[in-house]
């Protein structure tokens, strides 16, 4: 890969790590955070309607900060697939992900609150993060593309519920269990808190991989001096 094919993945990939963890996450935690107060203040004998739009806005936000991730990686695969990677790296990646062990990859077939709810157990990770760079790449942005779903599934869910609550009686409705909206809820953060892991476990292997290569394709680097 050329110095300036590396410089731009460099900054993609860097947009694409402030993005999952300063928009999505972020927003995935302050709209959660909403609900949380909106149950609260109905518990208190307070007004919650306020609060539950602000937690549907944010959360409807967040699905733009999705779409921008999924077009950030496709970016990101396109700069890895037609430049040709540093061989070291290539190899270097090769083994680590075959000797990586099993992660845990979006899955919005199982809700593990589900699973708990029933006595059921939870079923051990058993995908691999990829094979090599473009097809890690790929795994990562299919994984954001089902996160989004599930958000304007569950923004959907929200959206008709408001009108039900407007008088009051969502606390009563999350907590009795007889709305599929809190279900919801919880496969967002079961949903978000997977692509964070598998996000994380992906940067962490080209990390390990570029150390593993270095200065081979980096040879252009200035050396630190005294």
């Amino acid at each position: 890969m050329s110095r300036d094919a590396t410089i731009r993945f460099y900054d993609v990939s860097f947009e694409a790590t402030s993005i999952i963890n300063l928009e999505v996450i972020e927003s995935s935690y302050q709209s959660g955070d909403y609900l949380e107060q909106a149950v609260l203040a109905e518990l208190r004998g307070e007004t919650e309607m306020s609060i539950l739009k602000k937690s549907l806005r944010i959360s409807e936000e967040n699905v733009e900060h999705l779409y921008r991730l999924a077009e950030t990686l496709k970016e990101l695969e396109l700069v890895a697939a037609t430049n040709e990677l540093e061989p070291n790296f290539e190899e270097a990646l090769a083994r680590i992900l075959r000797d990586h062990g099993p992660v845990r990859r979006v899955n919005l077939e199982t809700s593990r609150f589900a699973l708990i709810a029933n006595g059921e157990a939870i079923p051990e990770p058993s995908d691999s993060l990829g094979s090599e760079l473009v097809d890690l790449l790929q795994n990562i942005r299919e994984d954001v593309e089902k996160v989004i779903d599930q958000t304007e599934q569950m923004n959907e869910e929200f959206r008709n519920t408001l009108p039900f609550v407007e008088n009051g009686g969502f606390a009563a409705l999350v907590l009795s269990g007889r709305s599929t909206f809190p279900e919801q809820v919880m496969l967002n953060a079961q949903v978000v808190s997977d692509l964070k892991a598998f996000y994380d476990a992906a940067c962490l292997a080209t990390i390990a991989a570029t150390m593993n290569s270095y200065p081979m394709g980096l040879d252009w680097l200035s050396t630190p001096r005294k």
